[in-house]
C-alpha cells in the first residue's frame, strides 16, 4: 500500500425488498477481500 490517507472500500451489495424485515445483503467473499485489505492496510497481514 501506497500513501497516508485514509482507504475507501466500496462494496456492491444486494437489497432484500421482498423480505418482511428488508436488509442489505453482501457476498462472504466480499467480507473476505475487505477484511485482507483492512489487514493490510494495518501492517497486520
Amino acid at each position: 500500500m501506497l500513501g497516508t490517507g485514509p482507504l475507501t472500500v466500496a462494496a456492491g451489495g444486494k437489497f432484500e425488498a421482498d423480505k418482511k424485515d428488508p436488509y442489505a445483503v453482501v457476498s462472504a467473499e466480499m467480507l473476505a477481500a475487505y477484511e485482507m485489505l483492512s489487514n493490510l492496510a494495518r501492517g497486520s497481514a
